[in-house]
């Protein structure tokens, strides 16, 4: 009986924690960091940051940390 409830009440917790972490690393497998993206525009990783913060370059924050989507910055790329 305790096991019954007590599976009922982990199983979705489980779950819930591993879609989140398969979220989490779909995000950053397609997103670059400020670094990477800095590489890819051929600018310096502090141009990264500052083009961010003035909405200049979309990205995102996720946990403390920037990531550039490829496709954002592909497409700024092509456009410039």
């Amino acid at each position: 009986m305790i096991e019954d409830e007590l599976r009922g009440i982990l199983e979705p917790l489980v779950e819930r924690v591993v879609r989140e972490q398969l979220e989490r690393r779909d995000r950053e497998w397609m997103s670059l960091t400020t670094e990477q993206a800095a590489e890819l525009l051929g600018i310096t990783a502090s141009a990264v940051r500052q083009r961010y913060w003035a909405k200049k370059l979309p990205g995102r924050k996720v946990e403390g940390r920037l990531y550039f989507d490829v496709a954002d910055l592909d497409n700024l790329i092509r456009e410039a």
